[in-house]
């Protein structure tokens, strides 16, 4: 599968083909082109001017939120080469009155959870998330067993839902319930937060949040209510007017929405594959406060961009309520009645809680529990030649020093970059309640080389390994060699990396570094493989197939059970 990078007015905004992306408004790019004056910001849904200027009616006013990037520094973010972190979207862009920055809570027992989720309370809207440890579940029992078991385990409860993240306007929260002590239910959810989770009056805003939901109540007791999912907006915003059979329930990334409504790539690298039910370390901590702050920012640009459709259609419904996606009604009466909408399937909408989940792809969701974030970013298609976002810049290198706060709460001792990869703590100035790390005065790591990253300045062509040569003669024969009315279904990624592995004899390891530096994941490398020899029926050394199976979770392997049988 392709995955297509497509440059929006010079913005880079991935999206999956056969679909557009949403475009800069006129003010968006004036901004970029030439900048405004000190002081100005903006935050993705100041769009161009208000309904009643456009001709249209207003039936439900939109309030601007405070917080924004400033104007400045957007330009300087959607100017700036990828191969800085400065070109990435994250939390600490944005800044409030005065100045001020976006506060990261990180709370490490129940007691502080507790303190820290009453500051959220009577939020009408939340960005929501959650992490867990990938393969948590696949070591000792399979998926079927665990949910049957009558005793969930400490160690199985903190793995499976170790970190929640909340988010609103000013300040973000992380609940680390993997570092609570204790191993009940009660002793590790803090009440508050069960009552922010459970009300139908707070909106928890994300994407694949019916898959989280299920996580919270089979691991934590939490019946989830007020789940809003920002796929269902964001078709309704992008697709009713002009294609109203696109507004169905199917998932969209996060990156996805990220990149075509705030402007900027959403960095996702092999942090979202790390350990979570550990001390989180600088990258995670980044990682996790922007996934939360994405979903509370989409939700309001995307809401400032429903009211300003003329007819206006109705927000959609809590996930949880189970409701049709509703258009205004002069749209659906310009509908054909004999026009057939497709409907998705449960792992399309709900979170894929099925027996195998999709496989993930370069830059996916990389989870061994069955997931509707692999449905989502399945949603897109990705090859290796495709241009890919960097990786994050070290800490505190000059491409990215993060403006933030991050309060550590409950917590005197000193913590080190040696340890958990955060700034020495200092005293809190509330009166101990927190220790307030500011991640911006961390000390800057060694320089990097500016050899490390590619010249902007000239095109250098890079010839391809000869490996590589031969893998594409490979391909080119094969499918000279097809029936003429027969389409391959496989990715042209796909047969690349089995033509090397089979025909080469080449390692998983050896392929993820002769098709990108720097090196595709190993799962990658093995889903294209596996994925060719099961789509295209490609025959294969049946030891051999072990290899790139073995590189992926054990929970997706029921999947390949054909071609497991085959090999036998």
């Amino acid at each position: 599968m392709a995955h297509d990078y497509d440059i929006l007015d010079g913005v880079p905004a991935p999206y999956g083909r056969g679909s557009s992306p949403i475009p800069l408004s006129e003010e968006a790019q004036k901004m970029k082109d030439s900048g405004t004056g000190e002081g100005e910001s903006y935050n993705g849904s100041q769009e161009q001017g208000t309904a009643e200027e456009l001709g249209q009616s207003s039936q439900e006013e939109h309030i601007p939120l405070t917080f924004q990037i400033p104007a400045q520094e957007l330009k300087n973010a959607m100017q700036v080469s990828r191969s800085s972190g400065a070109a990435f979207w994250k939390h600490s862009l944005y800044r409030g009155p005065d100045g001020r920055k976006i506060k990261v809570h990180y709370c490490r027992n129940k007691e502080d959870s507790e303190t820290v989720a009453q500051l959220f309370l009577n939020q009408d809207t939340l960005g929501f998330d959650l992490e867990w440890k990938p393969s948590y579940a696949t070591k000792e029992k399979s998926k079927e067993k665990l949910l049957d078991s009558p005793v969930l385990t400490e160690k199985v409860i903190k793995e499976a839902v170790s970190l929640i993240q909340l988010a609103s306007e000013d300040r973000i929260a992380l609940f680390h319930i993997a570092l609570h002590k204790g191993g009940t239910i009660d002793e590790l959810v803090a009440p508050t937060l069960k009552k922010i989770m459970e009300s139908p009056d707070i909106s928890k805003a994300g994407v694949a949040v019916g898959g989280d939901a299920t996580r919270l109540r089979t691991f934590l007791g939490i019946q989830c209510q007020g789940l809003f999912e920002l796929s269902h907006l964001y078709r309704l915003v992008k697709f009713s007017e002009k294609a109203p059979r696109q507004v169905n329930k199917r998932l969209v990334s996060l990156a996805q929405q990220v990149g075509e409504c705030l402007y900027l790539p959403l960095h996702k690298g092999d942090v979202r594959s790390s350990d979570w039910s550990k001390v989180l370390n600088w990258d995670q901590t980044v990682y996790a406060a922007s996934d939360a702050y994405a979903g509370f920012r989409l939700f309001d640009v995307l809401e400032q961009r429903r009211k300003r459709l003329n007819p206006t259609p109705p927000r959609p419904a809590h996930l949880e309520l189970n409701l049709p996606i509703r258009l205004a009604q002069a749209l659906v009466d310009g509908v054909s009645d004999q026009t057939q909408i497709e409907e998705p399937t449960s792992e399309e909408t709900q979170g894929g809680e099925v027996a195998y989940p999709t496989l993930p792809m370069e830059g996916l969701e990389e989870d061994s529990w069955t997931s509707s974030r692999e449905s989502a970013e399945n949603t897109q298609e990705f090859d290796v030649d495709a241009v890919a976002y960097p990786t994050l810049p070290v800490e505190g290198s000059e491409d990215d020093p993060l403006e933030t706060d991050v309060e550590v709460e409950g917590t005197t001792a000193s913590t080190t970059p040696g340890d958990s990869g955060l700034s020495e703590v200092s005293h809190a100035e509330d009166g101990g309640l927190a220790s307030q790390i500011d991640i911006a005065d961390t000390p800057h790591a060694a320089n990097v080389s500016e050899s490390k990253f590619p010249s902007t300045n000239a095109e250098v062509s890079i010839p391809k390994p000869i490996e590589v040569q031969h893998a594409e003669a490979w391909l080119e024969n094969w499918q000279a060699s097809l029936p003429t009315d027969y389409t391959p279904k496989a990715s042209k990624a796909a047969l690349r990396a089995y033509a090397l592995w089979h025909h080469q004899s080449l390692t998983v390891p050896r392929i993820a570094s002769i098709l990108r530096a720097p090196p595709l994941q190993l799962t990658t490398v093995a889903t294209y493989i596996l994925e060719a020899v099961r789509i295209e029926r490609l025959p294969f050394d049946g030891p051999r197939i072990r290899e790139p199976l073995d590189v992926l979770p054990v929970s997706v392997h029921g999947r390949y059970r054909a071609v497991l049988n085959k090999a036998h």
